[in-house]
């Protein structure tokens, strides 16, 4: 009869051990998701932040502003394409100088030219 007594005790211990196992290997499986999820967010909001900053600046080129996104700490894909649009946005903004001070110097030639013929037929 000990026998028997020591292997009902046996099942009784299995049992309690397979709730507490099945606990905790719910509760690793519930952190590890939601540690997941917290790593993705994080990720994610890493690389779309310099992302919407591309985006903001292209809207402002698109407005004629030339204002420099600010820089992107990364060495990454991203960090470069960010350094790529401010190198292209300071370009286009020496561009836009250079053409409006063209346009000022033709503009000026082409009144002088005006005024030139308009005084000449006159006297």
């Amino acid at each position: 009869m000990n026998g028997y007594r020591d292997y009902q005790e046996m099942v009784l211990a299995r049992a309690g051990l397979n709730n507490i196992y099945l606990i905790s290997l719910t509760l690793v499986l519930l952190l590890s998701m939601f540690g997941a999820i917290a790593l993705s967010v994080i990720m994610a909001n890493r690389i779309s932040q310099p992302l919407m900053m591309l985006l903001e600046g292209t809207r402002k080129v698109a407005e004629g502003k030339y204002d420099l996104i600010p820089e992107v700490k990364a060495d990454d894909e991203v960090g470069e394409l960010a350094r790529s649009f401010n190198r292209m946005t300071e370009q286009l903004a020496q561009t836009q100088a250079e053409l409006n001070f063209s346009q000022a110097i033709f503009d000026y030639l082409t009144a002088k030219a005006e005024y030139d013929r308009i005084v000449g037929k006159e006297n």
